[in-house]
């Protein structure tokens, strides 16, 4: 279909998934752009060690006269690289780098920062909100920049990025804002509701509504009603998509060893929707997170239409 349409750049999202079943074995990348890495996926790659091989594989693939954008401020990066022979390049909001952040400044419109890049310092701001989108955002101004285009175009391109549904998505209604995001692992529930506390400093009230995906890992259940139980106002623990679970099971497994009062279990997602959004104070946050952008949820194998938006609107 590219071809057909004389595509002459491809962007692609590689899962570690896609490496281990060898369904990329045979393209060649000109770049490669390590983010961060997680524990995610465990369903598949059953340890953490498996899943970093298998990211690791994906970057020995690349050739001498590739690029590598990397994020420096993970950990796990040089664990990640260090078998790869093509050419590194690091991106840092923390380190010295080759493509550096500065003065980073959030709010629930966008993010601003400046951008360092060969002695030279340039503004930037998107729409997209949260350290996240500030690390994604300079991975793709240094991807564009090995890509042949300019440092200033590739800003602009930041710049005119339109809001990403489902992917930290900002609803508003008079001072109330809603955040429909995808985190629907334990770090990038944290990240979500980091960025929010960051923002509103403690000016706010964070009203959170999570469930755990049934079929998937386990392991991040517990872990994920810690993480929003301790940095939320209070937790609606809700259905995501059960698959063939039974939602309770997949609820108990979140908070059996909750030993906070700051939680409702409300099984139905749109009613667990509604109560936040309608039951929260007017300066509240909201953040329904799971879903994002996916317009169905999953319940013993029928897919049944579901838009966390749409029912987001509906009681705002």
């Amino acid at each position: 279909e590219m071809e057909k349409e004389h595509c002459s750049n491809c962007v692609m999202e590689v899962s570690s998934h896609a490496v281990e079943l060898n369904r990329i074995a045979n393209l060649d990348f000109n770049i490669g752009v390590f983010t961060n890495i997680t524990s995610d996926h465990l369903d598949f790659h059953e340890t953490f060690e498996n899943y970093m091989a298998a990211k690791s594989k994906f970057f020995q693939s690349l050739k001498p006269t590739a690029k590598i954008i990397y994020n420096k401020d993970d950990k796990n990066y040089e664990s990640i690289l260090r078998s790869s022979v093509a050419e590194k390049i690091s991106y840092s909001l923390k380190n010295e780098a080759d493509f550096k952040v500065e003065n980073v400044e959030y709010n629930l419109d966008g993010t601003k920062f400046k951008f360092v890049y060969q002695e030279k310092k340039y503004d930037v701001q998107t729409g997209l909100i949260g350290t996240f989108n500030a690390y994604n955002a300079i991975a793709a101004i240094g991807s564009a920049i090995y890509s042949n285009v300019s440092v200033e175009n590739a800003i602009e391109g930041i710049y005119s990025t339109p809001q990403v549904p489902g992917r930290f998505e900002v609803i508003a209604s008079g001072n109330k804002r809603v955040i429909i995001d995808y985190s629907h692992t334990a770090d990038s529930l944290n990240q979500a509701l980091n960025a929010i506390k960051h923002i509103v400093k403690s000016e706010r009230p964070i009203y959170t509504v999570f469930g755990c995906g049934g079929d998937r890992d386990k392991t991040k259940r517990p872990i994920m009603g810690k993480i929003a139980v301790e940095n939320s106002s209070f937790v609606y623990v809700t259905s995501d998509n059960p698959r063939s679970e039974n939602p309770f099971d997949i609820i108990n497994d979140i908070t059996g060893n909750l030993n906070t009062k700051n939680y409702n279990v409300i099984e139905n997602r749109e009613e667990a929707i509604k109560s936040a959004i309608t039951n929260s104070e007017e300066n509240a946050v909201v953040l329904i997170a799971g879903k994002g952008h996916e317009n169905y949820q999953e319940i013993n194998g029928v897919r049944n239409f579901f838009s966390d938006k749409e029912i987001a609107e509906k009681y705002l």
